[in-house]
C-alpha cells in the first residue's frame, strides 16, 4: 500500500469512528476526561439546583418532534458565579442533550451557548446530587488545591495499556517542569499556575497532540487551585507523514505562547 493509500485509509477510518460516536446516544467527548478541577474554571456558573419545571419545545413543522427541553432550576447553593434565583437551562434534543428529572437536585457546571442560553456539557461532571458526593467534595477542596497538569497518551483512538519510556516537558514564561509517563500511559505533575506549553518526547522526537483534545498543548492555562488536562496521540503509520509539519507548527505556536505574560490566575 502506498503512502497515499495509507493516508486515505487513516482518514476514512477516523471519520467512521467519529460518526459512530456521534450517531449513538452520547455526544463525542474530548480527551482526557474533564476533571472537576478543570471544568470549574471553564464554567460560568457552578451550583446545585432543583428542577422545578420542564418545558418541551416542539418543531413547528412536526408537532410530535421535540427540538429541546427547557428546565427551570431553583438555585440552592453557588460555588462559582452569580446566578439569579431561578435559572433556565436548555437541553437540545441531540447527542449532546443533558436530561434531568423533575423535582431532583443536581450539581451543575454551566456555560452559555452562542445564543446566550445556559447549557450543561454532558461530557463533564454535572450529576444528580444524590450521586455527586465526590464531585461536591472536590468543589469544596478547590481553593486549597495545588495546581497540576494531567493527561493520557493514545495510540490511534484508545489509551495504551502499556507505555514505553517517555518524558513530558512543561514550560511557562516563569517555570519549567518534567515528569515521566507512567506505565499505564497516564501522567500528572504539580506546577505553579501559569500559561504553559507541553512537549512529549518519544525516542527523542516530539509526539503530536491528540486530535480530540480539550486543551491546546501549544498554549494552555493552569489556573490557581485548578488543573489542565491534555492528551497525546503517538504518531505511527500514516501519521508519521505529518511529523515535519507538526514540528514546524509546534515551534511556531510555542514561540507565540512564550511571548505572552501570565495573568494573575486568580479565577
Amino acid at each position: 500500500m502506498s503512502w497515499h493509500q495509507s493516508w486515505i485509509f487513516y482518514i476514512v477510518s477516523t471519520l467512521t469512528i467519529l460518526i459512530a460516536c456521534v450517531t449513538h446516544a452520547h455526544a463525542f467527548c474530548f480527551a482526557p476526561q474533564l476533571r472537576v478541577s478543570d471544568e470549574y474554571f471553564v464554567s460560568n456558573l457552578v451550583l446545585t439546583g432543583t428542577v422545578i419545571r420542564e418545558q418541551n419545545i416542539y418543531d413547528p413543522a412536526d408537532k410530535e418532534y421535540i427540538l429541546e427541553t427547557i428546565y427551570s432550576i431553583r438555585v440552592d447553593s453557588v460555588y462559582r458565579g452569580h446566578p439569579p434565583t431561578i435559572l433556565k437551562i436548555h437541553s437540545e434534543n441531540a447527542t449532546g442533550r443533558y436530561p434531568m428529572d423533575l423535582n431532583q437536585q443536581y450539581v451543575l457546571f454551566l456555560t452559555k451557548d452562542s445564543q446566550g442560553h445556559w447549557f450543561v456539557d454532558n461530557c463533564g461532571n454535572s450529576v444528580q446530587t444524590a450521586n455527586g458526593s465526590d464531585t461536591l467534595e472536590q468543589l469544596t477542596q478547590l481553593p486549597l488545591r495545588q495546581s497540576f497538569v494531567y493527561g493520557e497518551v493514545y495510540s490511534y483512538m484508545e489509551v495504551d495499556k502499556k507505555c514505553e519510556p517517555m518524558k513530558l516537558n512543561l514550560r511557562s514564561p516563569d517555570s519549567t517542569a518534567q515528569t515521566t509517563i507512567k506505565p499505564d500511559c497516564t501522567f500528572q505533575v504539580d506546577v505553579p499556575p501559569g500559561r504553559y506549553t507541553a512537549t512529549l518526547l518519544r525516542n527523542g522526537s516530539h509526539v503530536a497532540a491528540n486530535d480530540p483534545n480539550y486543551k491546546d498543548i501549544y498554549c494552555f492555562v493552569v489556573p490557581k487551585g485548578g488543573s489542565a488536562g491534555i492528551s497525546f496521540r503517538l504518531a505511527d503509520g500514516a501519521d508519521a507523514l505529518n511529523r515535519a509539519s507538526i514540528a514546524k507548527d509546534d515551534r511556531h505556536a510555542r514561540s507565540l505562547c512564550a511571548k505572552q505574560r501570565n495573568p494573575q490566575f486568580l479565577f
